[in-house]
């Protein structure tokens, strides 16, 4: 098992709020048309939902590498 601090240097977990956020400045720098980025809204679902994912794919992958090794 590898303690969870070099777990969090391997394969780092971003915290949601951040994520959503850095998505909604790249898409806004980027040009993109639609702008109702507020709770509620189906865009704001669909990003917080791909984001939920990533983090859950992440998750399963720190199990992956940390149960790969033994103490």
């Amino acid at each position: 098992m590898i303690d969870e601090t070099i777990m969090d240097k391997i394969i780092p977990l971003p915290d949601e709020d951040e994520a959503m956020e850095d998505i909604r400045e790249e898409l806004e720098g980027e040009g993109f048309i639609i702008t109702n980025f507020s709770k509620g809204g189906v865009f704001y679902t669909l990003v917080r939902i791909m984001v939920f994912v990533y983090r859950q794919i992440l998750v399963l992958a720190r199990d992956i590498v940390n149960n790969c090794f033994m103490k």
